[in-house]
């Protein structure tokens, strides 16, 4: 890049100073032609490089998507083969739950039954208003 750019300068410099057909001017300009073929090959090249790897990568983009794809459709159908045994695994689950809370139910009628009906407390003399206030205190 470097070199075409001073052969540029050197090519207005000498058109300056020489004819379009000196010697001197055709050289640099054959120099010129020939530096932007080079740029021109080391694009094309990097061009050719960069798609290449583009290529390559979407094939491996595709690859991943196919298996993604796949593992879906797998995931999918173990999911609709394995629906009955889940079923039955909630009902078991609300059976042993249902289980768990008759029990408590049965233990506690049995602590009811064993409680006795009647009072502990027995009443001795029923309770009378006194005779006198009792507020306010005045003979």
């Amino acid at each position: 890049m470097n070199k075409l750019h001073e052969a540029k300068q050197q090519f207005v410099a000498l058109t300056n100073d020489y004819a379009p057909a000196d010697l001197h001017i055709t050289r640099l300009q054959s120099l010129i032609d020939e530096l932007n073929r080079q740029i021109d090959d080391r694009v094309s090249g990097i061009m050719a490089g960069i798609e290449n790897r583009l290529e390559s990568e979407k094939a491996a983009l595709d690859a991943l998507t196919t298996n993604v794809e796949t593992a879906k459709e797998k995931d999918q159908a173990e999911a609709i083969r394995g629906q009955p045994y889940w079923n039955e695994k909630r009902k078991l689950e609300n059976m042993i739950e249902f289980h768990k809370l008759l029990a408590a139910k049965i233990e506690s009628e049995k602590l009811d039954v064993e409680i006795p009906k009647s009072s502990i407390v027995e009443i001795t003399d029923p309770a009378q208003p006194g005779e006198f206030p009792v507020k306010p205190n005045k003979p």
